[in-house]
């Protein structure tokens, strides 16, 4: 096994306030399958942790270079705000 064929967990980790949690979200988009490839219609929605912490794991072969923006996502129309 090379060092390319091994897979890891990334972590993505931000602080963000949502005002209404039932009506929007924080997620990423980025250049990741997990993430959507950059397509706004595909975003991959956080875990909200404790207060205004929040988390996304993916699973990637080492050595990849992930590129990616947090977003805030509304739920109900399912677009970028």
């Amino acid at each position: 096994m090379t060092y390319n064929d091994r897979y890891i967990i990334v972590k993505l980790e931000t602080s963000y306030d949502i005002s209404d949690p039932e009506s929007a979200s924080v997620a990423a988009i980025g250049s990741h399958v997990t993430l959507g490839n950059w397509n706004e219609n595909r975003p991959l929605l956080a875990i909200n942790k404790i207060g205004n912490q929040w988390e996304i794991y993916i699973s990637a072969r080492a050595g990849t270079r992930i590129y990616w923006k947090w977003i805030i996502y509304d739920l109900r129309t399912r677009k970028i705000l």
